[in-house]
């Protein structure tokens, strides 16, 4: 099985930066009681392969302690989730 952080950057960062306006839901859990939107997921993702955290992207100074709930508010605002794809694209 191919790891996603294997795949080359340039590949998977368009991607992502793709998915963030989904709202969909996936089955991965980020936090124990509700399941990620594929945005959400991009996001983490996007973190894991850039190494850049989101939250700063959004004007925080570090992880928030409820991340989940930050970010899904951060991407219902569409100034924000332009502040998210900025931060990510190449």
């Amino acid at each position: 099985m191919l790891r996603f952080i294997e795949i080359p950057q340039e590949k998977t960062v368009p991607f992502l930066l793709s998915r963030i306006d989904s709202t969909e839901s996936t089955r991965v859990h980020i936090c124990p009681f509700q399941l990620a939107s594929e945005g959400e997921l991009a996001v983490y993702l996007l973190q894991v392969v850039t190494g850049k955290p989101w939250y700063q992207a959004i004007g925080l100074a570090s992880q928030p302690d409820y991340g989940q709930a930050e970010l899904r508010t951060a991407l219902r605002d569409p100034k924000k989730r332009h502040q998210l794809v900025d931060l990510y694209s190449p």
